[in-house]
């Protein structure tokens, strides 16, 4: 018996602790929102694009790689950007200072 790719995407959140939600547990409204699905299919909610979002603790998107590492054949170039964003993301506010 073949897993199928929620109970794939399940174990891998929970291997990984991750806690945050995966398109699994998002309304086809909110991935809308997002923009992680195609034009075409935005009422069925397939064809999802893989996204990377870094959120701010109110949830507020700080960035989003838009999908990019499916369609750019230099993912180290989003790599690069991501890590960037991260560390920004992790400096403290000016509020905190």
């Amino acid at each position: 018996m073949t897993a199928e790719p929620e109970q794939i995407a399940r174990k891998f959140t929970d291997d990984y602790e991750i806690a945050w939600p995966t398109a699994y547990g998002l309304s086809l409204e909110t991935m809308n929102a997002l923009g992680v699905t195609s034009p075409g299919e935005i009422e069925t909610g397939m064809d999802v694009t893989p996204t990377i979002y870094i959120l701010d603790a109110y949830g507020k998107v700080l960035w989003s790689d838009h999908g990019y590492r499916t369609t750019h054949p230099d993912v180290s170039l989003m790599l690069d950007d991501l890590e960037t964003q991260i560390e920004l993301a992790l400096l403290p506010s000016s509020s905190e200072t």
